[in-house]
């Protein structure tokens, strides 16, 4: 186990990003990341009790809300956010963001499901370890975290944005596990290269998509501020996860995925456009596209009603 022999899961305890200085990431890309990481986790630890309070906000409506970590026997403690009872559906958020993105739809189906969200490594109160932030240790890590959950199987699958490359490597290699697939405005590969100019382009791209899709109703809520799921606060952390992103490449595998899969993005994403899900459409060959024409990068928080229609009637069609 890349997290230690004795697996990942010994214990369930109950219980930034801006658009940057190009001056600190080239640092940080030519100095390495030690140092900087470590003061990485002092800067996460700092915006503990405003982790906590948006949970309550976006969750404490949520029969059977708990939130609570899976600890690895190399002290790593890995955050979970569960609601409800029932057939399990697990939700992977895109990049820098909380289960705080998943709100309307942990709020919805935790009336008939139980519903999960794993934080990453770093991510909200989630510990981080340099030796556990590439994309194949997090996917090895996070199946050893639902094998030790006890869940319900087959679970569904549920990944938007950088959560549908990690779903995607779940799939690949644990499909006997899984009742149903979902990727939200994702790819099997970003066309830029990893280079610093990229990562800068991104975050602003992020920032800017977020923006500009905010409608009119959530402007006065929190759901309206990306700061309400902003789940980094460091930028070395930031530039760690965008160097993963920017590499990840399964072109060459996800053809092989075979699960019922639903395909969702929007006209107007700028970061992951269209053609990257049609693109999967054409290779999964059990998949189901469609695409929300004003839509951009946060359909599930932005657009969540058209996204729980399309994810419920999917979930129903799976049905034994």
């Amino acid at each position: 186990s890349p997290f230690g022999k004795g697996g990942f899961v010994e214990g369930v305890i109950e219980t930034p990003f801006g658009k940057g200085s190009q001056g600190d990431l080239v640092a940080l890309r030519n100095n390495g990341h030690h140092d900087a990481l470590n003061k990485a986790r002092e800067a996460q630890e700092e915006y503990q009790a405003k982790f906590l309070d948006d949970y309550d906000y976006a969750f404490s409506c949520c029969d059977g809300y708990r939130n609570f970590f899976v600890q690895g026997s190399q002290g790593i403690n890995i955050e979970v956010i569960s609601c409800g009872q029932g057939e399990p559906i697990i939700f992977l958020p895109p990049i820098y963001s909380l289960a705080t993105a998943w709100m309307y739809q942990l709020r919805e189906f935790s009336k008939d499901f139980q519903t999960l969200v794993l934080h990453y490594p770093g991510f909200g109160r989630s510990e981080y370890s340099e030796r556990y932030s590439n994309f194949e240790d997090i996917t090895e890590g996070f199946l050893e975290i639902i094998d030790r959950l006890n869940l319900q199987k087959p679970y569904h699958l549920v990944g938007w944005s950088m959560g549908g490359f990690i779903s995607q490597m779940i799939s690949l290699r644990n499909k006997q596990d899984i009742k149903s697939l979902t990727l939200v405005n994702t790819t099997s590969k970003l066309e830029e290269k990893d280079t610093l100019d990229n990562q800068l382009r991104l975050m602003n791209q992020l920032i800017e998509d977020f923006e500009s899709h905010v409608p009119e109703n959530l402007r006065s809520e929190r759901g309206g501020d990306m700061d309400f799921i902003k789940a980094l606060y460091s930028n070395d952390l930031v530039v760690r996860y965008m160097e993963e992103v920017l590499r990840f490449d399964v072109r060459d595998q996800v053809a092989q995925i075979s699960l019922p899969t639903l395909l969702i993005t929007g006209g107007q994403d700028v970061v992951t456009p269209p053609r990257y899900s049609e693109y999967l459409n054409k290779q999964i060959k059990n998949s189901e596209y469609h695409l929300l024409n004003m839509g951009g990068h946060y359909i599930p928080l932005q657009n969540h009603e058209y996204f729980n229609e399309k994810l419920r009637c999917f979930l129903e069609r799976t049905k034994d």
